[in-house]
């Protein structure tokens, strides 16, 4: 997008639904939308996961290092 609109700003919405995934994939989603001018990032739609759950275990394999609330992602 950079190259095709190298004088624009660029701006995206993401919504993410599955908490495990943003977690597990937390840095990689950190490179990328550092790229964008502008984010709007809703707050995890997390329909079939317990994030109790999930706290326990991302915090036990130390996922969330980069995270000061786990609450922040839900």
């Amino acid at each position: 997008m950079k190259e095709k609109y190298p004088n624009k700003k660029l701006i995206v919405i993401f919504q993410p639904h599955q908490a495990r995934r943003v977690i597990q994939f937390f840095n990689d989603f950190v490179e990328i939308l550092k790229k964008f001018n502008k984010n709007f990032i809703y707050k995890i739609y997390a329909a079939r996961e317990n994030l109790d759950e999930l706290k326990k275990l991302f915090k036990e394999k130390d996922f969330l290092k980069n995270i000061n609330d786990f609450d922040q992602l839900a």
